[in-house]
């Protein structure tokens, strides 16, 4: 089956996968992979694909009877399946989930909570915080994907947050709005990442643990799409704050941002 997008700068298309790391990964998670997603897997390690679409039965933000899905991930850490455990904790989402697709607000798995193979693949909405079963089997899910060229999806980039709303709600110490408003203007093009950039280091220090991981993930995200390559001496004072930080979440991304500094 035909599945993967060429594209120059696939961030998902990792390594060529070897026998050896479907072996460690199926240790790791101690679980039987599906046959056909190691199929995939061997063609080209994770990465962006040619469809956008799953018909569901249930409204999601993508639309009314389908959900959006843009990529897999393939075996490896870094946007990798292997990171699976730093998002289930980072999200609260239960154990037995091994993640193949989302953003964090929504992702596609393997639903492995009752058994060790042949999972089924569900939608985890973490808005909503319910979960939907997709398919009986990844052969299934693969057969039903597609290409829905009338629509884009809704996400972030649809929305806006003034910096008038953005100090407003820090001023409030409102921290459900704090969090999002990061995680919004982090992926909206038309922020002033100058200004966007010294409320992260402000906010690198806030007492809130959700915020400051909000905080990290997006410093993260803006250093991989070159957004924060005009404010080195802001990025280096947020990495430092990123890496002093007690908190294990947050701390996780300041080892993948001293990662990223370094390809720079």
């Amino acid at each position: 089956m035909k599945i993967w997008r060429n594209e120059p700068d696939d961030m998902y298309k990792l390594r060529d996968l070897n026998e050896t790391d479907i072996k460690q990964a199926e240790q790791f998670f101690s679980v039987k992979l599906p046959k056909e997603y190691i199929d995939i897997l061997r063609v080209q390690n994770g990465g962006l694909i040619i469809y956008n679409a799953f018909p569901t039965t249930f409204e999601t933000s993508w639309d009314d009877d389908s959900i959006y899905i843009d990529h897999i991930m393939g075996i490896g850490k870094k946007y990798g399946i292997l990171e699976n455990n730093h998002y289930l904790n980072e999200w609260d989402m239960p154990k037995g989930l091994i993640l193949i697709s989302g953003d964090g607000h929504s992702w596609i798995a393997f639903d492995y909570r009752n058994t060790k193979k042949n999972p089924e693949i569900v939608y985890v909405d973490n808005e909503e915080e319910k979960i939907f079963t997709l398919a009986s089997s990844f052969k299934e899910f693969l057969s039903k994907l597609y290409l829905d060229e009338d629509k884009t999806p809704t996400g972030y980039e649809d929305l806006t947050v003034s910096k008038e709303e953005m100090e407003k709600h820090i001023k409030e110490n409102n921290i459900e709005n704090i969090v999002e408003s990061i995680d919004i203007l982090a992926q909206n093009l038309s922020t002033d990442i100058e200004w966007f950039s010294k409320k992260l280091l402000e906010l690198s220090k806030h007492e809130n643990n959700d915020v400051r991981v909000s905080v990290a993930s997006s410093t993260l995200y803006l250093l991989q799409i070159g957004e924060l390559d005009e404010n080195q001496e802001v990025v280096k004072q947020l990495f430092m704050s990123i890496k002093a930080d007690a908190n294990d979440d947050v701390n996780y991304y300041a080892q993948e941002i001293k990662d990223e500094l370094a390809t720079k």
